[in-house]
Protein backbone atom coordinates (compact mmCIF):
# COMPACT_ATOMS: atom_id res chain seq x y z
CA UNK A 1 0.00 0.00 0.00
CA UNK A 2 1.55 3.47 -1.11
CA UNK A 3 1.42 6.33 1.31
CA UNK A 4 -1.54 8.24 0.15
CA UNK A 5 -3.52 4.89 0.31
CA UNK A 6 -1.86 4.62 4.11
CA UNK A 7 -3.02 7.97 4.70
CA UNK A 8 -6.55 6.96 3.55
CA UNK A 9 -6.83 3.99 5.80
CA UNK A 10 -5.61 6.48 8.90
CA UNK A 11 -8.74 8.93 8.10
CA UNK A 12 -11.23 6.29 7.72
CA UNK A 13 -9.88 4.68 11.26
CA UNK A 14 -10.02 8.55 12.86
CA UNK A 15 -6.53 8.78 12.95
CA UNK A 16 -4.29 11.57 12.24
CA UNK A 17 -0.92 11.05 11.10
CA UNK A 18 1.20 10.46 13.80
CA UNK A 19 4.32 12.35 14.08
CA UNK A 20 7.96 11.54 14.26
CA UNK A 21 9.21 10.26 17.28
CA UNK A 22 11.51 13.41 17.50
CA UNK A 23 8.36 15.77 16.70
CA UNK A 24 8.22 18.88 18.59
CA UNK A 25 5.64 20.08 20.75
CA UNK A 26 4.48 23.57 19.95
CA UNK A 27 5.76 25.86 23.30
CA UNK A 28 2.81 28.27 22.62
CA UNK A 29 -0.32 25.66 22.80
CA UNK A 30 1.25 22.79 24.87
CA UNK A 31 -2.32 21.28 25.50
CA UNK A 32 -2.63 20.91 21.60
CA UNK A 33 -5.94 23.61 21.66
CA UNK A 34 -7.19 22.00 24.71
CA UNK A 35 -8.40 24.23 27.53
CA UNK A 36 -6.92 22.59 31.08
CA UNK A 37 -10.90 22.31 32.09
CA UNK A 38 -10.93 19.93 28.89
CA UNK A 39 -8.25 17.98 30.43
CA UNK A 40 -9.63 18.19 33.83
CA UNK A 41 -12.97 16.91 32.50
CA UNK A 42 -10.74 13.80 30.80
CA UNK A 43 -8.86 12.79 33.44
CA UNK A 44 -11.67 12.44 36.08
CA UNK A 45 -13.87 10.34 33.38
CA UNK A 46 -10.83 8.05 32.76
CA UNK A 47 -10.60 8.10 36.35
CA UNK A 48 -14.28 6.74 36.96
CA UNK A 49 -13.75 4.00 34.23
CA UNK A 50 -10.46 2.73 35.26
CA UNK A 51 -12.42 1.75 38.43
CA UNK A 52 -15.22 0.12 36.87
CA UNK A 53 -14.24 -1.70 33.85
CA UNK A 54 -18.05 -3.03 33.26
CA UNK A 55 -18.80 0.68 32.62
CA UNK A 56 -16.18 1.20 30.44
CA UNK A 57 -17.21 -1.78 28.25
CA UNK A 58 -20.60 -0.85 28.20
CA UNK A 59 -22.56 0.89 24.73
CA UNK A 60 -22.60 4.36 25.83
CA UNK A 61 -18.57 4.40 25.95
CA UNK A 62 -18.27 3.03 22.45
CA UNK A 63 -17.09 5.91 20.75
CA UNK A 64 -15.00 6.38 23.74
CA UNK A 65 -12.96 3.14 23.53
CA UNK A 66 -12.31 3.71 19.77
CA UNK A 67 -10.98 7.13 20.40
CA UNK A 68 -8.79 5.54 23.13
CA UNK A 69 -7.42 2.87 21.11
CA UNK A 70 -4.44 4.73 19.69
CA UNK A 71 -3.36 6.07 22.92
CA UNK A 72 -3.57 2.81 24.47
CA UNK A 73 -1.41 1.60 21.53
CA UNK A 74 1.32 4.48 22.00
CA UNK A 75 1.72 2.82 25.54
CA UNK A 76 2.23 -0.11 24.49
CA UNK A 77 4.63 0.96 21.97
CA UNK A 78 2.49 -0.70 19.04
CA UNK A 79 2.12 1.31 15.98
CA UNK A 80 -1.34 3.05 15.78
CA UNK A 81 -2.31 2.48 12.32
CA UNK A 82 -2.69 -1.48 12.92
CA UNK A 83 -5.57 -2.18 12.19
CA UNK A 84 -6.32 -5.55 13.46
CA UNK A 85 -4.55 -4.28 17.21
CA UNK A 86 -6.91 -1.37 17.09
CA UNK A 87 -10.09 -3.29 16.43
CA UNK A 88 -9.00 -6.04 19.46
CA UNK A 89 -9.07 -2.31 21.82
CA UNK A 90 -12.41 -0.71 20.27
CA UNK A 91 -14.30 -4.32 21.50
CA UNK A 92 -14.63 -4.58 25.01
CA UNK A 93 -12.43 -7.83 26.31
CA UNK A 94 -15.67 -10.10 26.64
CA UNK A 95 -18.50 -8.84 24.41
CA UNK A 96 -21.60 -9.31 26.34
CA UNK A 97 -23.69 -10.77 23.39
CA UNK A 98 -20.57 -13.49 22.70
CA UNK A 99 -20.65 -14.52 26.17
CA UNK A 100 -24.08 -15.19 26.15
CA UNK A 101 -24.17 -16.78 22.94
CA UNK A 102 -21.43 -18.90 23.99
CA UNK A 103 -23.55 -19.78 27.38
CA UNK A 104 -26.30 -20.71 25.12
CA UNK A 105 -24.87 -23.28 22.98
CA UNK A 106 -22.80 -24.55 25.85
CA UNK A 107 -26.24 -25.40 27.90
CA UNK A 108 -27.58 -26.13 24.46
CA UNK A 109 -25.04 -28.96 24.31
CA UNK A 110 -25.91 -30.59 28.18
CA UNK A 111 -29.34 -31.47 26.55
CA UNK A 112 -28.80 -35.35 26.33
CA UNK A 113 -29.81 -35.52 22.48
CA UNK A 114 -26.81 -33.07 21.38
CA UNK A 115 -24.02 -34.46 23.65
CA UNK A 116 -24.56 -38.12 23.07
CA UNK A 117 -24.20 -36.49 19.16
CA UNK A 118 -21.39 -34.79 20.43
CA UNK A 119 -19.90 -37.86 21.97
CA UNK A 120 -19.67 -39.27 18.71
CA UNK A 121 -18.48 -36.78 16.51
CA UNK A 122 -15.43 -36.69 19.01
CA UNK A 123 -14.38 -39.58 16.93
CA UNK A 124 -15.44 -38.82 13.84
CA UNK A 125 -14.79 -35.29 13.44
CA UNK A 126 -17.62 -34.50 10.92
CA UNK A 127 -21.48 -33.96 11.57
CA UNK A 128 -23.16 -34.35 14.70
CA UNK A 129 -25.92 -36.88 13.83
CA UNK A 130 -27.94 -39.87 14.79
CA UNK A 131 -30.08 -41.34 17.79
CA UNK A 132 -29.63 -40.88 21.26
CA UNK A 133 -29.06 -44.46 22.53
CA UNK A 134 -28.34 -44.15 26.43
CA UNK A 135 -31.59 -46.33 28.07
CA UNK A 136 -31.71 -44.42 31.43
CA UNK A 137 -32.47 -40.99 28.96
CA UNK A 138 -35.09 -42.96 27.08
CA UNK A 139 -36.45 -44.64 30.31
CA UNK A 140 -36.38 -41.10 32.16
CA UNK A 141 -37.95 -37.81 32.13
CA UNK A 142 -35.65 -35.25 33.75
CA UNK A 143 -36.58 -31.46 34.56
CA UNK A 144 -35.28 -28.47 32.49
CA UNK A 145 -31.85 -28.23 33.97
CA UNK A 146 -30.48 -25.25 32.08
CA UNK A 147 -31.80 -22.13 30.80
CA UNK A 148 -30.94 -19.72 28.04
CA UNK A 149 -29.83 -16.15 27.78
CA UNK A 150 -31.92 -15.13 25.08
CA UNK A 151 -35.19 -16.85 24.01
CA UNK A 152 -35.20 -18.71 21.01
CA UNK A 153 -38.05 -20.21 18.97
CA UNK A 154 -39.31 -23.74 19.35
CA UNK A 155 -38.95 -26.44 16.55
CA UNK A 156 -42.02 -27.34 16.96
CA UNK A 157 -44.86 -24.52 18.14
CA UNK A 158 -42.16 -21.67 17.09
CA UNK A 159 -43.00 -20.01 20.61
CA UNK A 160 -40.43 -18.26 22.07
CA UNK A 161 -38.36 -20.11 25.07
CA UNK A 162 -35.66 -19.96 27.37
CA UNK A 163 -35.38 -22.75 29.78
CA UNK A 164 -34.36 -26.15 28.03
CA UNK A 165 -35.28 -29.38 28.55
CA UNK A 166 -32.92 -31.90 29.61
CA UNK A 167 -33.39 -33.74 26.49
CA UNK A 168 -33.49 -31.26 23.98
CA UNK A 169 -32.20 -28.27 22.83
CA UNK A 170 -34.51 -27.10 19.96
CA UNK A 171 -37.59 -27.93 21.85
CA UNK A 172 -39.81 -25.62 24.42
CA UNK A 173 -41.01 -27.02 27.88
CA UNK A 174 -44.30 -28.23 27.24
CA UNK A 175 -43.25 -29.33 23.28
CA UNK A 176 -39.94 -30.94 24.59
CA UNK A 177 -42.38 -33.22 27.31
CA UNK A 178 -44.42 -34.41 24.48
CA UNK A 179 -41.70 -35.60 22.14
CA UNK A 180 -40.01 -37.10 24.92
CA UNK A 181 -43.34 -39.18 26.21
CA UNK A 182 -43.81 -40.20 22.64
CA UNK A 183 -40.43 -41.66 22.12
CA UNK A 184 -41.10 -44.68 24.31
CA UNK A 185 -45.11 -44.93 23.35
CA UNK A 186 -46.19 -48.48 22.95
CA UNK A 187 -48.92 -50.65 22.59
CA UNK A 188 -49.55 -54.35 22.63
CA UNK A 189 -49.43 -55.90 18.99
CA UNK A 190 -48.95 -59.17 19.94
CA UNK A 191 -50.86 -61.48 17.08
CA UNK A 192 -50.36 -58.39 14.81
CA UNK A 193 -48.43 -58.15 11.64
CA UNK A 194 -46.56 -55.53 10.34
CA UNK A 195 -44.42 -54.74 6.99
CA UNK A 196 -41.64 -52.07 7.06
CA UNK A 197 -39.95 -50.70 3.97
CA UNK A 198 -36.26 -50.08 3.63
CA UNK A 199 -35.71 -50.98 7.02
CA UNK A 200 -31.96 -51.34 7.77
CA UNK A 201 -30.93 -48.40 9.14
CA UNK A 202 -32.05 -45.25 10.49
CA UNK A 203 -35.80 -44.59 10.36
CA UNK A 204 -37.04 -47.62 9.15
CA UNK A 205 -34.63 -49.66 11.32
CA UNK A 206 -36.16 -47.47 14.33
CA UNK A 207 -39.57 -48.24 13.45
CA UNK A 208 -39.14 -51.79 12.68
CA UNK A 209 -37.70 -52.34 16.39
CA UNK A 210 -40.53 -50.35 17.94
CA UNK A 211 -43.12 -52.57 16.31
CA UNK A 212 -40.67 -55.96 17.08
CA UNK A 213 -40.49 -54.02 21.19
CA UNK A 214 -44.71 -53.98 20.85
CA UNK A 215 -45.03 -57.85 20.19
CA UNK A 216 -45.73 -57.20 16.30
CA UNK A 217 -44.48 -59.54 13.31
CA UNK A 218 -42.47 -58.04 11.42
CA UNK A 219 -41.58 -58.23 7.51
CA UNK A 220 -38.47 -55.84 6.83
CA UNK A 221 -37.20 -55.13 3.28
CA UNK A 222 -33.85 -53.81 2.01
CA UNK A 223 -31.32 -54.36 -0.40
CA UNK A 224 -28.93 -55.43 1.59
CA UNK A 225 -31.16 -58.31 3.64
CA UNK A 226 -28.32 -59.83 5.28
CA UNK A 227 -26.59 -56.79 6.50
CA UNK A 228 -29.96 -55.84 8.06
CA UNK A 229 -30.20 -58.94 9.64
CA UNK A 230 -26.85 -58.46 11.39
CA UNK A 231 -27.65 -54.96 12.55
CA UNK A 232 -30.93 -56.72 14.13
CA UNK A 233 -29.32 -59.06 15.68
CA UNK A 234 -26.65 -56.60 17.62
CA UNK A 235 -29.63 -55.45 19.47
CA UNK A 236 -29.03 -56.32 22.81
CA UNK A 237 -33.02 -57.54 23.57
CA UNK A 238 -32.96 -60.01 19.95
CA UNK A 239 -33.63 -63.40 21.78
CA UNK A 240 -36.96 -61.67 23.13
CA UNK A 241 -38.53 -60.82 19.57
CA UNK A 242 -35.62 -62.77 17.17
CA UNK A 243 -38.84 -65.62 16.01
CA UNK A 244 -40.84 -62.78 14.71
CA UNK A 245 -38.39 -60.61 12.55
CA UNK A 246 -38.09 -62.09 8.97
CA UNK A 247 -35.95 -59.58 6.41
CA UNK A 248 -36.57 -59.37 3.27
CA UNK A 249 -34.23 -58.35 0.35
CA UNK A 250 -36.03 -56.35 -2.65
CA UNK A 251 -34.94 -53.73 -4.61
CA UNK A 252 -37.60 -51.07 -4.93
CA UNK A 253 -36.51 -49.66 -8.60
CA UNK A 254 -37.48 -53.13 -9.75
CA UNK A 255 -41.08 -52.87 -9.57
CA UNK A 256 -41.53 -56.07 -10.78
CA UNK A 257 -40.03 -57.87 -7.44
CA UNK A 258 -42.11 -55.19 -5.19
CA UNK A 259 -44.96 -57.09 -6.81
CA UNK A 260 -43.45 -60.13 -6.30
CA UNK A 261 -42.53 -59.03 -2.22
CA UNK A 262 -46.50 -58.07 -1.95
CA UNK A 263 -47.28 -61.69 -2.72
CA UNK A 264 -44.74 -63.13 -0.22
CA UNK A 265 -46.11 -60.98 2.56
CA UNK A 266 -49.27 -63.11 3.88
CA UNK A 267 -47.30 -66.34 4.24
CA UNK A 268 -43.88 -64.44 5.44
CA UNK A 269 -46.29 -63.28 8.19
CA UNK A 270 -48.53 -65.92 8.93
CA UNK A 271 -50.67 -63.47 11.15
CA UNK A 272 -52.42 -61.16 9.31
CA UNK A 273 -51.12 -57.70 8.13
CA UNK A 274 -52.23 -54.93 10.43
CA UNK A 275 -49.69 -52.23 9.75
CA UNK A 276 -47.91 -51.42 6.56
CA UNK A 277 -45.45 -48.46 6.58
CA UNK A 278 -44.32 -47.04 3.67
CA UNK A 279 -40.96 -45.91 4.44
CA UNK A 280 -38.42 -46.39 1.84
CA UNK A 281 -37.06 -43.75 0.27
CA UNK A 282 -34.53 -41.91 -1.90
CA UNK A 283 -33.30 -38.65 -1.14
CA UNK A 284 -29.90 -38.09 -1.91
CA UNK A 285 -28.41 -40.55 -4.94
CA UNK A 286 -24.89 -42.14 -4.11
CA UNK A 287 -23.15 -43.75 -7.32
CA UNK A 288 -21.90 -47.44 -6.99
CA UNK A 289 -18.72 -46.95 -5.32
CA UNK A 290 -20.51 -45.37 -1.76
CA UNK A 291 -21.88 -49.05 -2.15
CA UNK A 292 -19.39 -51.22 -2.99
CA UNK A 293 -18.40 -51.48 1.03
CA UNK A 294 -21.73 -52.28 1.83
CA UNK A 295 -21.82 -54.92 -0.59
CA UNK A 296 -18.67 -56.53 0.33
CA UNK A 297 -20.43 -56.64 3.70
CA UNK A 298 -23.12 -58.89 2.57
CA UNK A 299 -21.47 -60.74 0.57
CA UNK A 300 -19.51 -62.28 3.61
CA UNK A 301 -22.66 -62.22 5.71
CA UNK A 302 -24.47 -63.81 3.39
CA UNK A 303 -21.58 -66.74 2.84
CA UNK A 304 -22.02 -67.20 6.64
CA UNK A 305 -25.66 -67.27 6.63
CA UNK A 306 -25.92 -69.76 3.50
CA UNK A 307 -28.19 -67.89 1.75
CA UNK A 308 -26.25 -66.00 -0.92
CA UNK A 309 -26.44 -65.67 -4.52
CA UNK A 310 -23.29 -66.80 -6.84
CA UNK A 311 -22.65 -63.70 -8.09
CA UNK A 312 -22.39 -62.23 -4.68
CA UNK A 313 -19.68 -65.13 -3.64
CA UNK A 314 -17.57 -63.85 -6.35
CA UNK A 315 -17.82 -60.20 -5.29
CA UNK A 316 -15.42 -58.00 -3.78
CA UNK A 317 -14.42 -58.76 0.36
CA UNK A 318 -13.27 -56.42 3.00
CA UNK A 319 -9.98 -57.78 4.15
CA UNK A 320 -10.16 -58.33 7.92
CA UNK A 321 -13.60 -57.30 8.43
CA UNK A 322 -14.90 -58.07 11.97
CA UNK A 323 -18.32 -58.76 10.95
CA UNK A 324 -21.09 -59.44 14.00
CA UNK A 325 -21.64 -63.08 12.42
CA UNK A 326 -21.59 -65.08 16.06
CA UNK A 327 -25.39 -66.07 15.83
CA UNK A 328 -25.34 -67.68 12.52
CA UNK A 329 -28.26 -69.43 13.00
CA UNK A 330 -29.94 -66.44 14.43
CA UNK A 331 -29.48 -64.13 11.01
CA UNK A 332 -30.32 -67.43 9.15
CA UNK A 333 -33.31 -67.59 9.95
CA UNK A 334 -34.59 -63.92 9.46
CA UNK A 335 -32.77 -63.58 6.17
CA UNK A 336 -35.78 -65.18 3.57
CA UNK A 337 -34.58 -64.99 -0.37
CA UNK A 338 -35.12 -62.14 -2.62
CA UNK A 339 -38.31 -62.29 -4.48
CA UNK A 340 -36.49 -60.68 -7.67
CA UNK A 341 -35.49 -61.53 -10.56
CA UNK A 342 -32.65 -59.62 -10.11
CA UNK A 343 -30.13 -59.27 -6.40
CA UNK A 344 -31.05 -56.05 -4.69
CA UNK A 345 -27.19 -55.89 -3.36
CA UNK A 346 -25.91 -56.54 -6.68
CA UNK A 347 -28.43 -53.83 -8.56
CA UNK A 348 -26.62 -51.01 -6.17
CA UNK A 349 -23.50 -51.77 -8.69
CA UNK A 350 -25.23 -51.25 -11.78
CA UNK A 351 -23.88 -48.10 -13.63
CA UNK A 352 -27.20 -46.25 -13.90
CA UNK A 353 -27.28 -42.32 -14.21
CA UNK A 354 -24.33 -40.00 -15.77
CA UNK A 355 -20.75 -40.37 -13.62
CA UNK A 356 -21.80 -43.59 -11.93
CA UNK A 357 -18.82 -45.33 -13.72
CA UNK A 358 -16.38 -42.61 -12.59
CA UNK A 359 -14.37 -43.71 -9.26
CA UNK A 360 -13.76 -40.76 -7.02
CA UNK A 361 -11.42 -41.91 -4.15
CA UNK A 362 -11.14 -38.41 -2.57
CA UNK A 363 -15.14 -38.27 -2.26
CA UNK A 364 -15.44 -41.76 -1.23
CA UNK A 365 -12.23 -41.94 1.14
CA UNK A 366 -11.71 -46.16 1.62
CA UNK A 367 -12.11 -46.89 5.45
CA UNK A 368 -13.59 -43.47 6.28
CA UNK A 369 -17.20 -43.91 8.10
CA UNK A 370 -19.72 -40.98 9.24
CA UNK A 371 -20.76 -40.48 12.64
CA UNK A 372 -24.07 -41.57 12.32
CA UNK A 373 -24.60 -44.69 15.12
CA UNK A 374 -27.36 -46.40 13.40
CA UNK A 375 -25.63 -45.95 9.48
CA UNK A 376 -21.68 -46.04 9.98
CA UNK A 377 -21.62 -46.16 5.64
CA UNK A 378 -19.10 -44.74 3.85
CA UNK A 379 -18.50 -41.10 3.96
CA UNK A 380 -19.59 -39.10 0.70
CA UNK A 381 -17.62 -36.06 0.49
CA UNK A 382 -18.91 -35.02 -2.54
CA UNK A 383 -19.07 -31.52 -3.06
CA UNK A 384 -22.75 -31.84 -4.40
CA UNK A 385 -25.60 -33.77 -4.17
CA UNK A 386 -29.07 -34.58 -5.12
CA UNK A 387 -30.15 -32.14 -2.37
CA UNK A 388 -28.16 -28.73 -3.56
CA UNK A 389 -29.35 -29.71 -7.86
CA UNK A 390 -31.41 -27.63 -9.65
CA UNK A 391 -34.04 -29.25 -12.22
CA UNK A 392 -31.53 -28.91 -14.77
CA UNK A 393 -28.60 -31.11 -13.07
CA UNK A 394 -30.96 -33.53 -12.30
CA UNK A 395 -30.26 -36.80 -14.69
CA UNK A 396 -33.54 -38.41 -16.50
CA UNK A 397 -32.32 -42.12 -14.79
CA UNK A 398 -32.33 -40.08 -11.01
CA UNK A 399 -35.97 -38.87 -11.67
CA UNK A 400 -36.92 -42.18 -12.69
CA UNK A 401 -35.37 -43.79 -9.30
CA UNK A 402 -37.00 -41.03 -7.17
CA UNK A 403 -40.39 -41.99 -8.74
CA UNK A 404 -40.28 -45.47 -8.78
CA UNK A 405 -38.58 -45.73 -5.08
CA UNK A 406 -40.94 -43.10 -3.45
CA UNK A 407 -44.15 -42.88 -5.11
CA UNK A 408 -44.69 -45.86 -7.57
CA UNK A 409 -43.02 -48.59 -4.80
CA UNK A 410 -45.68 -47.55 -2.43
CA UNK A 411 -48.48 -46.98 -4.82
CA UNK A 412 -47.98 -50.87 -6.24
CA UNK A 413 -47.60 -52.15 -2.49
CA UNK A 414 -50.72 -50.24 -1.27
CA UNK A 415 -52.57 -51.62 -4.62
CA UNK A 416 -52.02 -55.15 -3.86
CA UNK A 417 -51.99 -55.27 -0.16
CA UNK A 418 -55.24 -53.40 0.23
CA UNK A 419 -57.06 -56.47 -0.22
CA UNK A 420 -54.88 -58.34 2.86
CA UNK A 421 -55.43 -55.14 5.25
CA UNK A 422 -59.52 -55.34 4.35
CA UNK A 423 -59.49 -59.09 5.28
CA UNK A 424 -60.40 -59.58 8.63
CA UNK A 425 -60.63 -55.31 9.45
CA UNK A 426 -63.09 -54.38 11.98
CA UNK A 427 -63.63 -51.83 14.61
CA UNK A 428 -61.88 -53.91 17.36
CA UNK A 429 -58.85 -54.67 14.36
CA UNK A 430 -58.53 -52.11 13.07
CA UNK A 431 -55.59 -51.62 9.82
CA UNK A 432 -53.30 -49.24 9.91
CA UNK A 433 -51.35 -47.37 6.60
CA UNK A 434 -48.89 -45.00 7.21
CA UNK A 435 -46.80 -43.28 4.25
CA UNK A 436 -43.60 -41.36 5.79
CA UNK A 437 -43.88 -38.21 3.90
CA UNK A 438 -41.84 -34.67 4.84
CA UNK A 439 -42.82 -30.96 4.47
CA UNK A 440 -40.85 -30.70 1.06
CA UNK A 441 -44.08 -32.22 -0.68
CA UNK A 442 -45.96 -28.99 0.93
CA UNK A 443 -47.02 -26.48 -1.33
CA UNK A 444 -45.08 -23.59 0.31
CA UNK A 445 -45.73 -20.07 -0.62
CA UNK A 446 -41.93 -19.82 -1.03
CA UNK A 447 -39.88 -23.17 -2.95
CA UNK A 448 -36.13 -23.73 -2.73
CA UNK A 449 -35.34 -24.21 -6.40
CA UNK A 450 -33.37 -27.43 -5.75
CA UNK A 451 -34.03 -31.37 -5.47
CA UNK A 452 -37.45 -30.30 -7.35
CA UNK A 453 -37.91 -34.46 -8.27
CA UNK A 454 -38.01 -35.67 -4.36
CA UNK A 455 -40.69 -32.58 -3.98
CA UNK A 456 -42.59 -33.76 -6.77
CA UNK A 457 -42.65 -37.62 -5.26
CA UNK A 458 -43.45 -36.39 -1.93
CA UNK A 459 -46.57 -34.51 -3.25
CA UNK A 460 -47.87 -37.40 -5.11
CA UNK A 461 -47.52 -39.90 -1.88
CA UNK A 462 -49.78 -37.03 -0.43
CA UNK A 463 -52.13 -36.84 -2.76
CA UNK A 464 -52.22 -40.85 -2.77
CA UNK A 465 -53.35 -40.30 1.02
CA UNK A 466 -55.49 -37.57 0.35
CA UNK A 467 -57.61 -39.44 -2.45
CA UNK A 468 -57.47 -42.82 -0.62
CA UNK A 469 -58.20 -42.54 2.70
CA UNK A 470 -61.85 -41.81 3.48
CA UNK A 471 -62.86 -44.57 1.12
CA UNK A 472 -60.46 -47.04 2.90
CA UNK A 473 -61.59 -46.13 6.47
CA UNK A 474 -65.24 -47.30 5.68
CA UNK A 475 -63.43 -50.94 5.46
CA UNK A 476 -61.31 -50.43 9.06
CA UNK A 477 -58.05 -49.27 7.40
CA UNK A 478 -56.43 -45.99 8.28
CA UNK A 479 -54.23 -44.49 5.97
CA UNK A 480 -52.24 -41.46 6.63
CA UNK A 481 -48.95 -39.51 5.79
CA UNK A 482 -46.09 -38.52 8.60
CA UNK A 483 -43.58 -35.97 8.40
CA UNK A 484 -41.00 -37.60 9.92
CA UNK A 485 -39.09 -34.05 11.36
CA UNK A 486 -35.54 -32.97 10.87
CA UNK A 487 -33.48 -35.50 11.91
CA UNK A 488 -30.64 -35.10 8.96
CA UNK A 489 -29.03 -31.96 7.59
CA UNK A 490 -28.60 -33.31 3.73
CA UNK A 491 -26.68 -30.85 2.55
CA UNK A 492 -23.06 -32.01 0.96
CA UNK A 493 -21.02 -33.14 4.04
CA UNK A 494 -18.42 -30.14 3.31
CA UNK A 495 -21.12 -27.75 3.75
CA UNK A 496 -22.82 -29.41 6.52
CA UNK A 497 -19.69 -29.37 8.61
CA UNK A 498 -19.09 -25.78 8.44
CA UNK A 499 -22.77 -25.07 8.70
CA UNK A 500 -22.77 -26.74 11.84
CA UNK A 501 -19.23 -24.97 13.41
CA UNK A 502 -20.40 -21.86 12.68
CA UNK A 503 -23.65 -22.25 14.09
CA UNK A 504 -23.23 -24.62 16.30
CA UNK A 505 -25.97 -26.73 14.32
CA UNK A 506 -27.56 -29.92 14.75
CA UNK A 507 -30.71 -31.07 13.81
CA UNK A 508 -33.93 -30.88 16.77
CA UNK A 509 -34.97 -34.48 16.47
CA UNK A 510 -33.50 -38.13 16.22
CA UNK A 511 -34.38 -41.75 14.44
CA UNK A 512 -35.92 -42.48 17.25
CA UNK A 513 -38.23 -39.31 17.39
CA UNK A 514 -38.88 -39.96 13.56
CA UNK A 515 -40.09 -43.52 14.68
CA UNK A 516 -42.72 -42.30 16.97
CA UNK A 517 -44.22 -40.17 14.69
CA UNK A 518 -44.83 -42.50 12.22
CA UNK A 519 -45.93 -44.98 14.44
CA UNK A 520 -48.30 -42.68 16.41
CA UNK A 521 -51.32 -43.33 14.90
CA UNK A 522 -50.51 -46.94 15.27
CA UNK A 523 -49.72 -46.74 18.88
CA UNK A 524 -51.14 -43.19 20.65
CA UNK A 525 -54.84 -44.84 20.55
CA UNK A 526 -56.74 -41.64 18.35
CA UNK A 527 -60.53 -41.93 18.82
CA UNK A 528 -61.26 -42.15 16.03
CA UNK A 529 -58.38 -43.22 14.08
CA UNK A 530 -56.55 -40.83 12.23
CA UNK A 531 -56.79 -41.13 9.13
CA UNK A 532 -56.86 -38.52 5.61
CA UNK A 533 -54.33 -36.41 7.47
CA UNK A 534 -51.56 -35.43 6.83
CA UNK A 535 -49.61 -35.36 10.32
CA UNK A 536 -46.42 -33.22 12.03
CA UNK A 537 -45.33 -33.03 15.10
CA UNK A 538 -47.84 -35.41 15.77
CA UNK A 539 -50.85 -33.24 14.82
CA UNK A 540 -52.74 -32.99 11.31
CA UNK A 541 -51.44 -30.01 9.24
CA UNK A 542 -51.94 -28.53 5.81
CA UNK A 543 -51.66 -30.44 3.23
Amino acid sequence: MGKRGKERKRKRAGLTPEPGADAEIDADDPLGGLSEADLTTTIRTLEVLGRDAALFKSRPFKKLRAALAPCALALIGQDATDDRQRRKLERPVQDEDERRRVMDRDAKNRTALRKERLDRLATAGLVADGPALAPQLLLTDGKQEDSLKRAVACYCCKAPFSELHHFYAALCPACASLNFEKRTQTADLRGRGALVTGARVKIGFRVALKLLRAGATVVATSRFPADAAARYAAEADAEEWRDRLRVVGCDFRDLGAVEALCAAVPELLGCGLDVLVNNACQTVRRPPQYYAQTVAREAKLRKAIGNASLPLLEGPAIADANEPTADVSLMRSWTAKAPTTSDPALRALLCVAPGDDVRDDAAFPEGRTDANADLSEQLDLRRDNSWTQRIDEISTPELAEVFAINALAPFVINSKLIPVLKDGASNERRRFVVNVSAMEGKFYRHKQPTHPHTNMAKAALNMMTRTCAADLAKAHVFMTAVDTGWINDEKPTGRAVEHARRHAFQTPLDEIDAAARILDPVLGGHEPPLHGVFLKDYAPCEW
